[in-house]
């Protein structure tokens, strides 16, 4: 088998897929593990029940590449013409060789070996060290990967009904970490239980890997990432298309988001298609986003449902975001206060301003910060980011666009999922004062 392309069809070359255990070549045998004897048991009965029938080996992604001689007939799904009475053998309709014979020297053989010992049904101590490795695991994560794993378990255990099963749980969170039952006790509103008995001590002195965390994994720039840009009637072209260069030449995606997927008008009077409306384009499916917005239809965009989805959500799940001032309408629809003066660099979970764009390498890959037709370049902080243009002129000759810079954790917008419980987006974080 040779893994060297992506499939033309999910349904018919992964979905119909039946791997089984079971399969094999001449020469290859099956050891008396418990666990591969079980699934040589259980494939089957897990193909059949998926794809409906004896005959799923005649499907193109799972037929053999060569003919096979079998005596399975006729059924549900059968491709094949077969010819002849009998599917049995030996039978009087094939001649004198009376039907296909078994090969014992080119077919299928037992591996002859021998076994001796005592048969027990027992487990490693190890089997029972439930703690360990999840303990590893959450100081491997960073600091927003630790917050974000201690709202799941906030908001999952909020729906649990019974107060025992709640305490149980915090009770062995407290055999991990206990920062971790801490701030899930303090988020249930809970008094932090005893610890429960563990039957194998945990190993805390595993050393935390990087290898664990997706945000210490990240990309060393934006390329292969998608910035989604909101624009409206009387956005400025030439920002949109000086921030959609900036972008594509770092190798990133650019795809843009409007109140109607007919496209907007721009303000010198272009009309510009888009790729997404708004309620189908949420922002979950970028992994940065920029708001273009302008005068009245920044204003007609901010009184749609969607939009305060699309800034809130992005806001809550740490996403930068770029935006010029007459995008002011759209941060305030969802729930983000602006107020500032004049433009700069907030960062959401650090919690203050600064006149400087953060150090480090920019979106489009350069090492400093720069600027390409009025648009200021942010460099790198410690992972990428997105620009942030500025529109009016007194604002262009300013070396930080406004822009908000909270920490993302990557590769939740590329999936398409939320990490975790909604937050809502805490008001006044972007300001100038």
């Amino acid at each position: 088998m040779r893994l060297d392309r992506v499939v033309d069809n999910v349904f018919s070359e992964t979905e119909q897929v039946a791997f089984m255990t079971q399969n094999v070549v001449p020469g290859i045998d099956f050891t008396n593990d418990p666990l591969l004897q079980g699934r040589n048991f259980s494939y089957l009965d897990t193909q059949l029940k998926r794809l409906g029938s004896t005959n799923f080996s005649q499907l193109p992604v799972n037929a053999p590449r060569c003919p096979v001689a079998h005596f399975q007939r006729d059924g549900h799904m059968q491709m094949g013409r077969q010819a002849g009475r009998a599917n049995y053998e030996p039978n009087s309709f094939t001649g004198a060789a009376a039907g296909p014979r078994a090969d014992r020297e080119a077919g299928f053989r037992t591996v002859e070996r021998p076994e001796s010992g005592h048969t027990r049904r027992v487990r490693a101590e190890s089997f029972a060290d439930h703690y360990s490795q999840a303990g590893q695991f959450w100081r491997s994560q960073s600091a927003v990967e630790q917050d974000h794993i201690r709202m799941a378990f906030v908001f999952e255990l909020s729906k649990c009904e019974i107060p025992v099963v709640r305490e149980r749980i915090v009770a062995n969170l407290r055999n991990v970490d206990e920062e971790l039952a801490a701030g899930v006790a303090d988020g249930l509103g809970m008094e932090l239980p005893e610890a429960t008995t563990p039957h194998v001590q945990p190993n805390h002195d595993l050393p935390a890997s990087p290898a664990l965390s997706m945000e210490f994994r990240a990309p060393e720039s934006f390329a292969g990432r998608k910035l989604g840009i909101v624009v409206t009637d009387g956005t400025d072209g030439a920002v949109l298309d000086a921030l959609t260069k900036a972008f594509e030449d770092g190798g990133a995606m650019v795809e843009t988001v409007a109140l109607k997927v007919g496209g907007v008008t721009l303000a010198g009077g272009e009309r510009r298609p888009v790729d997404h409306k708004i309620d189908g384009g949420p922002s979950v499916l970028f992994d940065a986003v920029a708001l273009l917005g302008e005068g009245a239809g920044a204003e007609e965009l901010a009184g749609h449902p969607a939009t305060r989805d699309f800034v809130a959500d992005a806001f809550s799940h740490y996403k930068f975001i770029g935006y010029v001032p007459g995008a002011r309408p759209l941060l305030e629809a969802g729930g983000i206060a602006t107020g500032w003066t004049r433009p700069a660099w907030t960062c959401r979970r650090r919690r203050r301003r600064t006149s400087s764009p953060p150090a480090g390498r920019c979106a489009a890959g350069s090492a400093t910060s720069e600027r390409r037709h009025g648009i200021r370049i942010p460099a790198r902080h410690s992972h990428p980011c997105t620009t942030s243009p500025s529109l009016t002129e007194g604002e262009r000759h300013d070396p930080s666009p406004a822009v908000r810079h909270p920490r993302p954790v990557p590769g939740v917008a590329r999936h398409g999922r939320r990490p975790g419980p909604r937050a809502r987006p805490r008001r006044g974080v972007v300001d100038g004062s």
